[in-house]
C-alpha cells in the first residue's frame, strides 16, 4: 500500500489558480511590511522631488505641486502608487486576522488606498480650472482629516507609552498648523502635509505590528 505524499513548504503560502502558482516568502506575508514599504516609497518620492525643486518647501505651496512639474511628476506618481498599493496589500493580508480590530483596520486601509489614488488622479488637472482645483483641494483635505482621525483613533488602542502618546500629540498638532495656514497666519502647508504623513505612517505601521503579534 502506497502512502500519500505530504508536501510541506516551510515559510511559504501558495495561491493556486488554473494557470499559476505564486509563492510568497513568509516575511512578506505580514501587513506591516507592505504598509511600511508604501509609506517609505511615498516619503522617498517626496524627498527626491524636494531635492529637485526645493522652492516649494517654504513658499506656501503643497506637495501637489510636484505632481504637475515635469522634473518631479514621475517621483510624485510613484510615491502615491506605492502608498496606495502598500495599504491595499496590508488590508488583504489582515483578512483572517483574529484581532478584534483587524476588520475595521482592514477596511480603513482600503479607504486610505482609494484616497491616495483619488488625490493622485485629481492632481494632474487641478491647475486647468477653478472647479478642478476645488475638487483636488476637497479630496486632499479629506485625506488629511482621514489620516489625522484614523491615526488618533489607533493611538488610543495602543499601549499607553510615552512614544505612542507623543505620536498622538504630534499628529494632532498638525491641526493647529493647518488652521494657521488656512487663515494665512503662516505658510506651512508643505511642511504640515509632510509632518502628517510621517506621524501617521509611523502610527499605522506600529499598530499593524501590534495586532499581528
Amino acid at each position: 500500500m502506497t502512502r500519500p505524499v505530504t508536501r510541506i513548504r516551510v515559510g511559504y503560502i501558495s495561491y493556486a489558480s488554473a494557470f499559476t502558482m505564486v509563492q510568497i516568502p513568509k516575511q512578506y506575508q505580514q501587513a506591516p511590511i507592505w504598509t511600511l514599504i508604501g509609506q517609505l516609497g511615498l516619503m522617498l518620492g517626496i524627498a527626491i522631488s524636494t531635492f529637485l525643486l526645493p522652492r516649494y518647501l517654504m513658499t506656501g505651496g503643497g506637495i501637489s505641486n510636484y505632481g504637475v512639474q515635469p522634473q518631479t511628476v514621475a517621483f510624485y506618481t510613484t510615491g502615491f502608487i506605492l502608498a496606495a498599493s502598500g495599504a491595499l496589500a496590508s488590508s488583504y493580508l489582515l483578512q483572517g486576522n483574529t484581532h478584534h480590530n483587524s476588520r475595521l483596520v482592514s477596511r480603513s486601509l482600503i479607504v486610505l488606498s482609494v484616497l491616495y489614488i483619488l488625490v493622485l488622479i485629481s492632481t494632474y488637472p487641478y491647475q486647468l480650472s477653478p472647479a478642478l482645483n476645488y475638487i483636488h483641494q476637497a479630496i486632499s483635505s479629506t485625506l488629511y482629516f482621514y489620516m489625522t482621525g484614523l491615526g488618533t483613533y489607533l493611538t488610543y488602542n495602543m499601549p499607553r507609552t510615552y512614544l505612542n502618546r507623543g505620536l498622538r500629540y504630534l499628529l494632532l498638532s498638525t491641526l493647529v498648523i493647518a488652521m494657521l495656514t488656512y487663515f494665512g497666519i503662516v505658510s506651512l502647508l508643505f511642511l504640515n502635509e509632510l509632518m502628517t504623513g510621517i506621524f501617521f505612517g509611523t502610527i499605522i505601521v506600529r499598530y499593524l505590528r501590534l495586532i499581528e503579534k
